[in-house]
């Protein structure tokens, strides 16, 4: 894909940037380099792959809770370090 200077300066003017004549050559080049490698991207076939991980089931992805208990030493010592607890119960500030 070719890129001419009017645009190089649109999208300077856009950017709110004064580029000199050198610049404007330089993005330029850089430009065409950039827009042809999407172009070679674009001839890739991706057809067959499923990029999102979806592969066509589109419902929700839902799951049981479980509820894992801990060993006692492990909740004693929570309940320890905590600043505040009511009833062998971390209390915490409301959240809303």
């Amino acid at each position: 894909m070719e890129i001419n200077k009017s645009q190089i300066e649109k999208i300077a003017q856009l950017a709110r940037l004064e580029l000199s004549e050198k610049e404007k050559m330089k993005y330029q080049e850089q430009f065409k380099s950039i827009l042809g490698f999407i172009d070679s991207l674009q001839e890739v076939d991706v057809s067959d792959l499923d990029v999102l991980g979806l592969s066509g089931d589109f419902s929700n992805q839902l799951r049981n809770d479980v509820v894992l208990d801990c060993p006692e030493d492990e909740k004693e010592l929570a309940i320890n370090q905590a600043k505040e607890v009511e009833n062998k119960q971390i209390k915490v500030k409301r959240v809303l």
